[in-house]
């Protein structure tokens, strides 16, 4: 990747670190530039939409938006907050989705193998995304002898 990135003329220091070490790296705010991620989750779109919202919650810190906030982008954050209908809020969103890929926020990369083990003891629970409890509830969970 850095290879491709001196090709288009920009220069970058990839710093692997280990994950807690880097979450309070980035959440700290001592990254410069941009900061990479991993993972994905299913979330509600009033919780996706704050990802990229400048001047809330501690997502904008990930994308660097809180050195350089989207203003566009808050509008469109707004608006579709304050949305009255599904319509209206379906419009502004698809405008939201828009503006995001032609910013490059993210640059896509391939995928790494993930795995899921559990003890054969666990019933209920068939592999399913542990990120955040999304897909997954616990109560439907037991043990067996």
């Amino acid at each position: 990747m850095k290879a491709y990135f001196a090709d288009i003329g920009v220069n970058m220091e990839i710093r692997a670190m280990e994950s807690a070490a880097e979450q309070s790296f980035v959440r700290a705010g001592k990254h410069d530039q941009m900061s990479g991620q991993g993972g994905g989750a299913t979330f509600p779109p009033t919780r996706t939409v704050d990802v990229f919202y400048s001047t809330g919650g501690t997502d904008a810190v990930f994308f660097g938006l809180d050195k350089a906030p989207d203003h566009t982008y808050d509008k469109l954050h707004d608006e579709f907050m304050s949305a009255l209908d599904s319509t209206s809020a379906k419009k502004i969103l698809q405008q939201m989705d828009a503006w995001i890929i032609s910013q490059h926020y993210f640059i896509g990369a391939p995928e790494s193998y993930s795995y899921t083990v559990w003890i054969p003891q666990l019933k209920g629970y068939s592999g399913e995304s542990l990120m955040w409890g999304a897909g997954i509830d616990f109560g439907r969970l037991w043990l067996t002898k």
